[in-house]
């Protein structure tokens, strides 16, 4: 600081202190003419009193104070007391030497800051150039600050519009994850619902394994049986054996293969909690992230309140402003705004990746139990082909083998049937036989009733007969013991005739039905 300028300030100091006194000064003689003021008021109340007195309402009629138009008015004895006494009461105070002293050092102090002022004057001219060039730079000042407040407003609202694309930006991520969920839904269920195809396909393929072991089995059995019962030979088993030794390893292998299948697929069903459990996290995220984004989207709308009355952004349009221009904007508002958009937080979608990653990863893993699940299904559908094939083989070769068995079979049978015919054609002749001895036997016993009845005849005729009587008569008995016993056998002869007869019939109608 210079030595002008400290005299300067000296001279302001001195001139501030001058005004203080100068004011006090003032105060005093101002309060000094309020109470003389009051004073005469007081007098003048007294003086209208006596007045009335003397002539009433006079003090209304008459300004006392004007000496050309003041008349005293007349007063009687009997009220000349009382106003005497009024009058006495106007006293006129003796303080006019204090008012002059008063006014006397009030004017001296209005001299005194005149003179400092004068020399102020003086410390002013000097320094008017330097108050000149602090006006420029001054206003220099005012300028750069016009300035920075449109560039701190331009920052503002380049920060509304960087918030703007962040929350634009939020909203796209938004619908991209909740895409990518809808998508792993989708993929989910479809995979489950293939499983299930094949869990099915599972189901029918072992059906078809189990029906074509169960045929290999059977038909090799059989065929095996017909070559050892019937053609007596091991000699043909060699295909039928390795036939159904195939079908049998096919099965095993279907088993395996099935086996395989069922344990990805209990797998599967094992982890479908812990995907719902997934799948609830998911959405759960979703649901915070859509809050929040909610939450920013009010938040930056609420901003509108500092903008003079205009709009930032409408939200829910169909097509959103790429940029916004807030056109008037004070620094104050501006001030408000970046206050209020710096606690707008960042769009946080992390928990929604992670629990999305969470959610891709078991669904990927689905995917893999089910490619797993199809390639051991498709080994097993092989396999099922190959034993429902060397089935077939094993019947063709069981179908060779036992035409063969039918056709030996056949031939003994049909000796057979020849020979239960010529049994047949013995025991109808047998059968004949016995009738015609039966019959035969029937005459005999007739005619040797006849000689019996001749010989009693005789016997009254003569009694020298009576030895051929006699003889007549034992001959009668042996003849009729003889027919008895005849009839007894051919009578059995008959009925076991008959009876093989028919039951060597129903054998042979039997054969012929089979080879029918």
């Amino acid at each position: 600081m210079t030595e002008s300028e400290m005299a300067a300030r000296k001279v302001i100091g001195e001139a501030e202190t001058s005004r203080g006194e100068l004011k006090k000064a003032r105060d005093e003689l101002n309060a000094a003419r309020k109470k003389k003021g009051s004073h005469l008021e007081t007098i003048l109340k007294n003086f209208s009193t006596a007045l009335e007195q003397a002539k009433n309402n006079f003090a209304h009629d008459v300004n006392v104070c004007d000496a050309s138009n003041f008349v005293a008015p007349n007063v009687s004895i009997y009220v000349g007391e009382d106003v005497f006494a009024q009058l006495v009461a106007v006293n006129f105070s003796a303080d006019s030497g204090n008012d002059g002293k008063l006014l006397g050092n009030c004017t001296q102090k209005v001299e005194t800051l005149g003179r400092l002022v004068e020399e102020i004057g003086v410390y002013s001219n000097a320094t008017r150039d330097n108050a000149s060039k602090a006006l420029q730079h001054a206003d220099a000042a005012e300028k750069s600050a016009k300035e920075a407040e449109e560039r701190a407003i331009d920052v503002v609202k380049s920060e509304i519009n960087k918030k703007w694309s962040e929350i634009c930006a939020a909203e796209g991520n938004m619908t991209a994850l909740s895409r990518k969920v809808t998508e792993l839904e989708r993929q989910r269920d479809h995979l489950y619902k293939n499983l299930s195809v094949v869990a099915e396909l599972s189901n029918k393929t072992m059906n078809k394994a189990l029906v074509a072991v169960r045929n290999c089995t059977a038909a090799a059995a059989i065929a095996m049986e017909a070559m050892i019962t019937v053609l007596r030979t091991t000699n043909e088993t060699g295909r039928v054996v390795d036939a159904n030794s195939t079908c049998a390893k096919a099965y095993a292998n279907v088993t395996n293969e099935d086996g395989a299948v069922q344990r990805v697929l209990r797998d599967t069903e094992t982890t479908k909690a812990h995907v719902g459990k997934l799948h609830r996290d998911v959405n759960t995220s979703l649901a915070a992230g859509k809050s929040q984004l909610e939450q920013m989207k009010r938040n930056f709308t609420a901003l509108s309140e500092f903008t003079n009355g205009g709009h930032l952004v409408l939200f829910g349009s169909a097509r959103f402003p790429a940029n916004i221009n807030v056109l008037k904007l004070s620094l104050e508002n501006a001030t408000k705004i970046y206050t209020k958009l710096r606690s707008i937080t960042a769009f946080n979608a992390s928990r929604i990746e992670e629990s999305l990653t969470s959610f891709g990863n078991v669904v990927a893993g689905i995917s893999s139990n089910l490619t797993v699940a199809v390639v051991h299904q498709k080994g097993a559908a092989d396999n099922v082909t190959l034993a429902e094939t060397k089935a077939k083989e094993v019947e063709e070769e069981t179908r060779a083998v036992l035409k063969k068995a039918l056709e030996k079979q056949r031939a003994r049978l049909c000796d057979t049937v020849k020979q239960l015919t010529e049994i047949n054609n013995k025991t109808t002749a047998l059968q004949k036989e016995a009738i015609a001895v039966r019959e035969s036997e029937a005459a005999q016993l007739k005619r040797a009733s006849a000689a019996n009845q001749r010989a009693e005849d005789a016997v009254t005729r003569a009694v020298a007969a009576e030895p051929h009587a006699a003889e007549a008569t034992a001959q009668y008995q042996l003849t009729g013991e003889a027919f008895r016993s005849a009839r007894i056998e051919a009578k059995h002869l008959v009925k076991n005739a008959a009876a093989s007869l028919q039951a060597n019939e129903e054998h042979i109608k039997k054969i012929n039905n089979n080879f029918t």
